[in-house]
């Protein structure tokens, strides 16, 4: 009776530690370099996949990522993980770039998205950083620009658990409820 309520709650707390390891990994920051590219699309590198709309160009004479055409999307899509996205870096095709709004829209995991627009300043292939804010537990990344170049993905891992952790988790739950069930029975039966 005792070891069977040890390997239940044994059972319980090794699902609940599965999970807060999940979280404690996603605390790493990590950038996404999404430089130097040929101009192949779509383009796999590392943990992403990246298209273009109007299919990829660069690196630029900045290094940035673009694409061809305006107004064009590059969707930066996370290969078999989520993740939260803290900032990307702007930056002109060319000096000559004027200043224009960009529109950075993710889509969460589940469904639904989130945007925000970025006033790119213009007249500079410097990388400007735009902050993302809200955008978490994301597939992916689209980006609806002109004639700017990307650079530097900011992002960590989700921390929303994997189907595999829900399922650890159920059979731990209906190992706790079957021990509660035979031991209760063994009881009414000895009565």
């Amino acid at each position: 009776m005792r070891i069977s309520k040890l390997l239940a709650f044994t059972a319980i707390a090794l699902c609940i530690w599965l999970s807060s390891a999940k979280t404690m990994l996603a605390t790493q920051i990590e950038v996404f370099n999404v430089t130097g590219y040929p101009a192949a699309n779509p383009e796999i590198q590392g943990p992403f996949t990246v298209y273009g709309s109007n299919g990829l160009a660069g690196p630029y004479a900045n290094g940035g990522l673009g694409a061809y055409g305006s107004p064009s999307t590059i969707k930066i899509t996370a290969n078999g993980f989520l993740f939260d996205a803290t900032s990307i870096g702007v930056g002109g095709a060319n000096s000559s770039i004027p200043a224009e709004t960009e529109t950075f829209i993710g889509d969460v995991y589940g469904g639904g998205t989130v945007s925000q627009t970025f006033n790119f300043p213009g007249n500079s292939q410097n990388f400007v950083t735009a902050n993302l804010v809200g955008f978490n537990n994301l597939v992916d990344l689209r980006a609806n620009i002109g004639f700017v170049t990307l650079q530097d993905l900011t992002y960590t891992e989700s921390a929303a658990p994997e189907p595999g952790t829900f399922f650890s988790l159920g059979i731990a739950l209906a190992a706790a409820a079957l021990i509660y069930r035979r031991k209760r029975s063994r009881n009414a039966s000895v009565v």
